[in-house]
């Protein structure tokens, strides 16, 4: 039976810029993986990072209703890279990111690439500027 937050095995079935459709292993129910739920960035093409035919190892998003079928999560079923980055960084240490926004009070940003497991699928940013980080 399934349960929200549960980890399946699923078979993909089809790839579309914005879902995979895929079957549960264990009973050819069938689901899909929104595009946001493929990747920790939520931007890249699903077409990009899996194919017909490929076994992911999933968690369950939302259980079926009358109306939809079940909504997985390749995303939630991966490590948390803010995790290690957390225990590894320290105040004061120099990363490479992206600079999002300039505020009077802060800058805002993204490391993210740096800490995927998926970079050789990811389109390398434009461009990565230096940001020292600071003690609250």
């Amino acid at each position: 039976m399934l349960h929200k937050g549960n980890q399946v095995q699923v078979g993909v079935d089809s790839v579309f810029p914005f879902a995979v459709f895929c079957h549960l292993v264990s009973d050819g129910s069938q689901g899909y993986i929104r595009r946001r739920e493929l990747s920790m960035s939520g931007q890249t093409d699903p077409r990009q990072l899996v194919k017909p035919g490929d076994e992911l190892a999933v968690v369950v998003a939302n259980l079926p209703t009358a109306e939809r079928i079940v909504e997985l999560s390749w995303r939630r079923a991966q490590h948390d890279p803010w995790l290690a980055f957390g225990r590894q960084t320290q105040p004061g240490d120099v990363v490479t990111g992206i600079v999002k926004y300039v505020r009077p009070d802060r800058v805002e940003g993204w490391i993210m690439y740096a800490l995927s497991t998926y970079q050789d699928r990811l389109p390398r940013p434009p461009h990565s500027h230096s940001l020292r980080t600071s003690a609250a």
